[in-house]
């Protein structure tokens, strides 16, 4: 039934004239914002005040309207909310969402907010979530672009941005790329955005990589 709402004599035949749970009317109840019951159920308190006696002005008709003008957007009611309460006049509860530092990022570079971060959509080797923790651009092929290390005869060293929001950085060694370890990996202190993770040399092959988490 299209604009099906909770009002008395309204919505389905037989409707129940009390209060019903929130979407009973199911998707004919719907608004164009995509709220359930806007209409009919349970009358809404706004901050709007009368301006002829200062009353509180709640809209959206209710189950206990026996009229579907009631439940028109331009229909206004007036009560003052001190005087009791009722089981047909309340309030809408909305959630706001907060965007996370990495949803607004991926948002950003013309993702939607919730893609996976662990995927590699242009196949380049490098995932999403590794492209936001070195400040890149995933819409680049960034095969290219990751951190190397610098070889010396006492040590080697790997230098990296280190300052995205909720990232988690770990820098690992190794010597036969099966078994990896943090142990005898040093850090700098970040500085301008970046960390340097140091490991001495000790005469056998030595790798190192880094693993963002978040």
């Amino acid at each position: 039934m299209a604009g099906a709402a909770n009002y008395y004599f309204g919505g389905y035949v037989g409707s129940p004239v009390r209060l019903t749970d929130v979407g009973a009317y199911g998707p004919n109840s719907v608004s164009y914002y995509g709220t359930n019951d806007q209409g009919g159920n349970v009358m809404e308190w706004t901050d709007a005040i009368s301006a002829y006696d200062s009353m509180r002005i709640p809209r959206g008709g209710s189950w206990n309207d026996n009229l579907g003008y009631f439940l028109r957007s331009t229909s206004r009611d007036y009560y003052v909310p001190l005087n009791g309460y009722s089981d047909y006049t309340g309030f809408r509860i909305a959630s706001v969402y907060v965007f996370s530092p990495i949803e607004i990022w991926l948002q950003s570079k013309g993702f939607p907010f919730d893609t996976d971060i662990k995927s590699d959509h242009n196949n380049d080797g490098v995932n999403i979530l590794m492209a936001y923790a070195l400040n890149l651009d995933p819409n680049l092929n960034l095969s290219g672009e990751m951190p190397r290390p610098v070889n010396t005869p006492d040590h080697d060293s790997l230098s990296f941005y280190a300052a995205a929001s909720g990232v988690t950085y770990t820098v690992e060694t190794s010597t036969d790329l099966q078994h990896w370890t943090t142990e005898g990996v040093s850090l700098s202190d970040l500085k301008a955005n970046s960390i340097t993770a140091t490991v001495k040399r000790d005469g056998a092959n030595r790798f190192m990589r880094l693993v963002v988490s978040k």
